[in-house]
């Protein structure tokens, strides 16, 4: 394995990661949203902050990922991350496909195993129908199991389509490693 393909191995994984981060945080991210224009009406918002929180939360990940993704020779180039060693090539016996698809296994697992129980817990307490909740808190309830179920729906599709996913990212992978050596 030549060591610029180890290199993009290594930053599509972590762009990956942040895909799994920010889709996780993209449900809470609305929420948040939401209750900022709830607790605010009649009072006009400053569409700087609202700028602000929107490009930070939003845009600038997406940016980010996209480029971790889609444009990993372009990062490798600007870091010179293959400029420093002696040696061209790294003796590793593990395709990138197995890797990716494990990446996806994992992140699909932790998901799952992160929200399951709060929303387990969440539909216990609503259908619970305990008469010293408030409506707020119920109301609260509902919006928490509804985001964790979210959460659960997004492990399992990263859990199901890990190998489409991989087969993507491995071709996308052997076309930059093409591409890199045809150009010195």
């Amino acid at each position: 394995m030549k060591l610029n393909t180890l290199w993009l191995i290594i930053i599509k994984c972590f762009g990956l990661y942040l895909l799994y981060s920010a889709l996780i945080s993209l449900p809470q991210t609305f929420a948040i949203f939401l209750t900022m224009r709830q607790f605010t009406t009649g009072v006009p918002l400053n569409i700087v902050f609202v700028f602000i929180n929107i490009a930070s939360a939003v845009v600038i990940p997406w940016v980010l990922i996209y480029f971790l993704l889609f444009k990993t020779n372009r990062i490798a180039e600007i870091l010179k991350l293959d400029k420093s060693f002696e040696d061209d090539s790294i003796n590793i016996n593990l395709a990138s496909e197995p890797l990716f698809r494990v990446v996806a296994i994992v992140l699909g697992w932790l998901t799952i195993i992160k929200s399951a129980p709060i929303a387990i817990k969440g539909i216990i307490t609503i259908m619970d129908n305990n008469p010293y909740l408030t409506a707020d808190f119920t109301k609260q309830q509902k919006q928490e199991v509804i985001i964790n179920v979210c959460f659960i729906v997004i492990g399992y599709l990263l859990i199901n389509f890990n190998a489409k996913a991989a087969q993507y990212m491995n071709a996308q992978s052997d076309q930059v490693s093409t591409t890199s050596s045809t150009h010195p």
